[in-house]
Order: C-alpha cells, then structure tokens, then sequence
C-alpha cells in the first residue's frame, strides 16, 4: 500500500535527490570558476571541459577532497593536467588522495606507462619466466634481456621469475 503525501515538505523530501554536502558543492563551483586554469595547464591534446567534469566527479567522489587545503587540492589537480593524467580509477593514471589536510598525488602504474610511452623513446614490455623458457639476461651500459617462451606442447614448469 502506498502513501499519498499532498504538498507536504515530508513528501518532497522523501523525493528530492540527497544534496552532496556544503563544501563539495562549493568546491565543484570553485572548479567551474578554475576551468580556464585547467584549460591553460593541460596539453592541446586534452579538453578542458573533460578535464573539468571528470575533477568534479572525484570530488563527489571522494567528499574527503572538500574539506583539503584549497592551496593544496589546486596545486594537486593543476598537476594532474600539466601531466596529462586523468585523475580517478577509470584510467588509473593518477590519484587525487586527501592526506593529513592535504590534497595530495599518486601517480598510478597505467600513468607511469602512459608517460613514458608518450615519451617516445620507451617501449614497456612485461612478461613471466617458467621453468622451461630459454631465459637471459645482461646487465652493464647495454642491458638485454632474451626470452624464448617454451612451446613444446607441455607443461612450462612453475614460474621461476618475471621482468619488465
């Protein structure tokens, strides 16, 4: 059986969308204000107006972000776009964290990878060593690894190592 509440503010109120908190709204104005900071800081190859919603969405988030040095969460997300790193875990390229007051950075393993390879001059390679693989590997000034995987049709043995 449902109940019929006419023009009641019980009734509004058990309709009306939660309100994020005071300083999460005040914080995702004080973003909209600083959209053409973010537009100034990131490379050409980022939109600003991406950058923008994506930085709202953490502080929504993550309300812990509001309540953070506003010093410090400016000089954390100007960061983020000088890198050209979206924050969040969709991509996991960076982190917007709170810490002790703090806003703070952390650049994921995919933001390291994504910054090297934009570098132009890295290729990330990753694998495992079973038992069975024909493994080596040289240090010094010219490095080199060479791995043949076993494809003999068997089972490769346990996993004696992995490199990157």
């Amino acid at each position: 059986m449902a109940t019929y509440y006419q023009n009641s503010d019980k009734a509004r109120a058990a309709i009306a969308p939660r309100e994020a908190s005071e300083p999460v709204n005040e914080l995702r104005g004080l973003i909209k204000k600083f959209s053409g900071e973010i537009k100034l800081a990131l490379p050409k190859f980022m939109e600003s107006d991406r950058m923008t919603r994506i930085i709202m969405s953490e502080v929504t988030k993550t309300p812990k972000l509001a309540t953070c040095d506003r010093g410090s969460f400016f000089g954390a997300m100007l960061e983020c776009c000088q890198l050209g790193l979206e924050p969040g875990a969709g991509l996991g390229h960076i982190y917007l964290i709170p810490y002790k007051g703090k806003a703070k950075i952390i650049i994921g393993y995919q933001g390291m990878v994504e910054l090297a390879e934009r570098n132009g001059r890295v290729t990330i390679d990753a694998d495992v060593v079973y038992e069975r693989d024909e493994f080596d590997y040289c240090r010094g000034l010219s490095p080199n690894i060479t791995h043949r995987p076993f494809y003999g049709g068997e089972d490769p043995g346990p996993i004696i190592g992995a490199y990157a």
